[in-house]
């Protein structure tokens, strides 16, 4: 393992000047982090001569207006770090006061490569870690220069938003790169390439094709130009002597983690497809195809590894190997007409275990269960009543589920379970609230929790809704009702909560001078960045990144480093379009 240095740098920005910061950061399990950030606000030290060495990674942060939820996020990922990083840290720390643009294009090169090296333990939710960094190149006057303005840290959603004077810039539509048939369900990005699933009419299996039902539910953009993916469909023989083609709706869409050119798709023709594609002027290759018993819903890549999760809707997850089925694991009894409703993969102390949840065709009820996928075998059952699930989630460190269930009159219920206790102990959640009452008077099928989504130090956990709004909890005492009420502006038109998704994501980021916040998608339109350290009514909060015409579908957050967009927006009317920077000619003019 290369060695990790720590520059610490002094420059006591004016409290007028500060430029802020926004970057979307990957989630990393500290139990196996390979860096450790120290607490040195208000430490001294002789400054000492920086080594060219690039084989030396470097990780800058500022001595200056450190804030205390930065300092105790320091400490809690030093308690985790190897041994030797305190060493390491102890011999390497210094206070460098005069750093010219030289060192500072230097360290944001180093920087990046211990990102880079970090980038193998991510999962799907950003986490802190780049922050310091950008605080550190905080410097009154002009904005940087471009090569440090665009730069970003590191994969699977992330990119540094910079404009001066305290603002989180806007940012412009680059193109709209693919016109889908429907709804866009999932967006994902790898490189340049932007690969979407979608809607279609008449896209299910049982389904007659009619007069809408054309290809393009799953697309790719290469950088350049469109793709129609052909993979799921098949030839509807309605008339023997004119057979239609059936083009089905693509569910999900997720890449490979062990290999940059491989990704998986789920349709509704019952099938998973894995593909290859290897160069950017080749069409991309169908590797494998392997046919569920019913509708593949999701599908969940193992972290760090080739093993697939398929969430079927019969109650029962599949389990891919190298694009082979091995067996299948039962959420729920076959008899009692369950779907899967929501399945994770385990992280730090919950690695090797799939979590996963069922909800009930007829009845608001539901099983939720944790298996561990090696030995095929239910390990944990958790008590929820019952109740069937709306959705869930995990929060980094693989310490505690978190499930929302619906139960009787709408009624939706958010339990929090410590899975390191294991056993029996396991089954009684340690906190659980009644979510608040939907805007309105929406009917059972207008009402839905979209996202759970727990922020990288453990402290809150977002509930998007179908009413558009997004609450804010404390993730600690659940009990203590929502710290903060968000809401996504109304539609001119007047559409507002029929058949609409409401807030469809929350995905948080860090990046924010003083604090935390996340990145939401809604029915007005807008990819809306919010920072939990401003009070819910404060005009500043809820800027918009992007804005579109029609509701947002879904969301994705690039890494500019890898040539990812910054934000690729899916509408529901399928439209998918890429938002970024300014282009430099613009911001000159």
């Amino acid at each position: 393992m290369s060695t990790s240095m720590t520059i610490v740098i002094d420059e006591s920005p004016s409290e007028d000047s500060e430029v802020e910061f926004m970057g979307f950061e990957p989630q990393v399990n500290p139990s196996r982090s390979m860096s450790t950030i120290a607490s040195l606000a208000g430490r001294q030290s002789e400054p000492i001569e920086v080594s060219d060495d690039s084989e030396k990674e470097v990780e800058v942060i500022s001595t200056t207006k450190v804030p205390t939820a930065v300092t105790a996020e320091s400490r809690f990922r030093s308690a985790s770090a190897p041994d030797d990083a305190d060493n390491l840290i102890d011999r390497c720390e210094c206070v460098q006061e005069d750093v010219d643009t030289h060192l500072l294009d230097r360290i944001v090169a180093l920087s990046r490569r211990t990102c880079w090296v970090l980038d193998s333990m991510c999962s799907e939710q950003p986490q802190f870690f780049y922050a310091k960094l950008d605080r550190a190149l905080s410097r009154p006057g002009p904005l940087l220069s471009p090569s440090l303005a665009h730069s970003t840290s590191t994969r699977h959603g992330h990119c540094d938003l910079r404009s001066c004077h305290s603002t989180v810039c806007k940012l412009d539509l680059w193109r709209t790169v693919y016109e889908a048939p429907g709804d866009v369900n999932t967006i994902i990005q790898s490189g340049n390439l932007v690969i979407c699933a979608s809607a279609i009419s008449d896209g299910s299996f049982n389904d007659i094709p009619g007069p809408y039902n054309r290809d393009g539910s799953l697309g790719l953009w290469d950088g350049k130009h469109a793709q129609i993916l052909k993979g799921h469909h098949a030839i509807a023989v309605r008339d023997p002597v004119f057979p239609q083609e059936h083009y089905f709706t693509v569910n999900d869409v997720t890449m490979d983690p062990t290999r940059s050119t491989r990704f998986a798709s789920a349709g509704r023709d019952k099938k998973v497809l894995i593909w290859e594609h290897d160069a950017p002027e080749d069409e991309p290759k169908i590797l494998h195809s392997i046919t569920c018993e019913d509708n593949p819903e999701v599908i969940k890549y193992q972290p760090g590894s080739y093993v697939l999760a398929v969430q079927c809707d019969n109650g029962t997850v599949c389990i891919l190997r190298g694009g082979r089925l091995c067996y299948n694991l039962q959420v729920a009894p076959p008899h009692k007409n369950h779907v899967t409703a929501d399945i994770h993969w385990g992280t730090g102390l919950a690695d090797g275990y799939l979590f996963a949840s069922s909800a009930g065709t007829s009845n608001p009820a539901g099983y939720h269960k944790a298996f561990d996928v090696e030995q095929q075998r239910v390990v944990m059952e958790f008590d929820a009543k019952e109740e069937a699930c709306s959705t869930s989630t995990l929060d980094c460190l693989g310490a505690t589920l978190y499930i929302a269930t619906e139960g009787s009159d709408c009624q939706y219920i958010l339990r929090a379970f410590d899975v390191r206790r294991r056993g029996s102990d396991a089954r009684t959640a340690v906190h659980q609230i009644a979510l608040e009452p939907f805007k309105g008077d929406p009917s059972h099928d207008d009402t839905d929790i979209n996202c759970l989504s727990v922020s990288s130090d453990g402290l809150y956990i977002a509930v998007a809704r179908t009413d558009n709004c997004v609450d804010v909890y404390d993730a600690r005492k659940l009990s203590r009702g929502p710290l903060y009420k968000l809401a996504h502006d109304e539609r001119e038109d007047g559409r507002n909560g029929i058949h609409s998704y409401g807030v469809v994501k929350v995905q948080w980021v860090d990046g924010l001078p003083h604090g935390t916040g996340f990145v939401s998608g809604g029915i007005d339109g807008c990819v809306r960045l919010w920072d939990v350290k401003r009070a819910s009514e404060d005009p500043y909060n809820g800027r918009v990144l992007a804005r579109c015409v029609d509701d947002v579908a879904t969301f994705s957050l690039g890494n500019l480093d890898y040539d990812e967009a910054p934000i690729v927006v899916g509408e529901r009317s399928g439209k998918v379009s890429i938002f970024g920077f300014a282009r430099e000619e613009d911001a000159s003019s």
